[in-house]
């Protein structure tokens, strides 16, 4: 264990780590992100306890449409909104192959869970990474939920489960698709087998119309799941 850990300073040493927007050195030990570009992301700031999404009202937990219609899911928790340079960001992950991006952003998201989202509330009990339909996962090599998940699970001792949920239907690419077409497309797309969870976080790489949680979540919650809670790196 000891020699383990001398070899990995040792690493750091001889190959630094870089930050995954700039380029230059991280200047940190664990997580490839320099200290100024940290700080100038779009961090969300005050956002919808229930869809993620921006709110303007600073005294409000709630949006306005979440206190009408309230999610299939319970809560969703993001780093960032979706505007530069999160979108080339995620687009080097997802079809870049920079799989320390994914490292990056779980071992952030695994920071912001235990100091800010759920310092008084229990973890869930499982997670689950969004899954991709085996024909996606075959042309890209990996799924990007999954690697996100990964810090995540290691730093909150969460186990990852990437069998209960499934993929059954090839669909389309969500980004190419009207709000109407990704519900239309996502219906009947992921099968649940069975299993003993009361709490699931699901684990994406960004939500936009939040489509693909919803049908996901819809799917958990037919299954006896009763808390389902949205863990991502950006909302759109």
């Amino acid at each position: 264990m000891l020699f383990k850990s001398y070899l990995s300073s040792y690493l750091n040493y001889l190959l630094p780590r870089t930050c995954v927007i700039c380029g230059l050195n991280s200047q940190h030990v664990n997580i490839d992100l320099c200290s100024y570009c940290c700080k100038h992301l779009p961090w969300l700031k005050n956002a919808c306890y229930h869809c993620g999404l921006e709110l303007q009202d600073n005294n409000s937990i709630k949006c306005n449409k979440c206190n009408d219609n309230v999610p299939m899911f319970n809560r969703c928790c993001a780093l960032w909104q979706y505007s530069p340079p999160i979108p080339r960001l995620m687009s080097g992950l997802k079809f870049g192959g920079k799989l320390n991006v994914a490292y990056t952003c779980g071992a952030l998201l695994a920071i912001a869970i235990k100091t800010k989202w759920y310092k008084t509330q229990a973890l869930p009990e499982i997670i689950i990474p969004v899954p991709l339909h085996r024909k996606r996962l075959q042309q890209r090599g990996y799924n990007q939920a999954l690697e996100i998940s990964r810090p995540i699970s290691k730093a909150l001792q969460i186990p990852i489960d990437v069998l209960t949920c499934q993929r059954i239907k090839h669909t389309k690419p969500q980004t190419r698709l009207s709000k109407v077409n990704r519900v239309q497309n996502l219906t009947a797309a992921f099968k649940v087998l069975p299993h003993k969870y009361q709490h699931v976080a699901l684990v994406d790489d960004v939500v936009t119309t939040a489509s693909t949680i919803r049908a996901i979540s819809k799917a958990l919650t037919a299954t006896g799941v009763t808390h389902v809670d949205i863990w991502c790196v950006a909302r759109a």
